[in-house]
């Protein structure tokens, strides 16, 4: 099985991309193959937040598991059974 975290509301809106965040963090842990896709409002933010902004801070975290956040654009549309995939 392959999780997949979407981060797509805007974390000025929403808190819960820091949930989303522990998720995949706690998966990769548990060596579950885990990737993240950052997609909507929250891309758009990420673009445009400075380095030190505790949202790009947070996304660093993901580093530690060697987990890369993907663009929507970079992802390859799958209609594959053992994705997971939980939107936040």
């Amino acid at each position: 099985m392959k999780l997949r975290i979407v981060l797509s509301s805007s974390p000025l809106n929403s808190p819960f991309f820091e949930d989303g965040i522990e998720v995949a963090l706690t998966a990769a842990d548990m060596e579950v193959e885990t990737e993240v896709v950052l997609t909507g409002s929250f891309l758009e933010y990420v673009k445009n937040a400075f380095p030190e902004d505790i949202v790009i801070k947070k996304l660093k975290q993901l580093e530690l598991y060697d987990i890369v956040p993907l663009r929507q654009e970079d992802l390859i549309a799958c209609e594959d059974s053992r994705i997971k995939q939980i939107i936040y």
